[in-house]
């Protein structure tokens, strides 16, 4: 059992020093659902990264995550200031096939993330300059 115990101890020195992302990795491949509960994140990347791994997502209903997320389709949306979505969203994931569903998310989720959200941006200055003409 010590040697066990020495031996993960071994791998997880390797892995943060090695990288992050192969810890973080491991995290999302232990892991049986995501929940993200932050009403306040701008862009949630670690929603997407998530879904890019095969985690079924559940996260509080915000303008960014249901940007992210189709309810019901790639992730679970519950209402941040109702404890009861949040356990009827949980409870969803009872039904094997939704949750196999929403897993399958990856497929949506790689055509999201900055480069999206950079796109989106340049449009808004493409926006702005077009309707206030050149600066003097």
């Amino acid at each position: 059992m010590v040697y066990l115990l020495w031996r993960w101890k071994q791998f997880l020195q390797f892995l943060l020093v090695g990288s992050l992302n192969a810890v973080i990795d491991l995290g999302f491949l232990k892991a049986d659902v995501f929940v993200f509960p932050s009403i306040t994140d701008t862009l949630g990347l670690v929603i997407l990264e998530a879904m890019t791994s095969g985690l079924p997502v559940i996260a509080a209903r915000t303008g960014p995550s249901s940007e992210q997320i189709v309810d019901g389709s790639t992730g679970l949306l519950y209402m941040p200031d109702d404890k009861n979505s949040f356990k009827k969203a949980i409870f969803k994931l009872r039904d094997k096939s939704l949750r196999r569903e929403i897993a399958n998310a990856y497929n949506v989720a790689h055509h999201l993330g900055w480069g999206e959200s950079a796109k989106q941006l340049f449009e808004f200055y493409k926006l702005a300059y077009s309707s206030h003409g050149q600066p003097s």
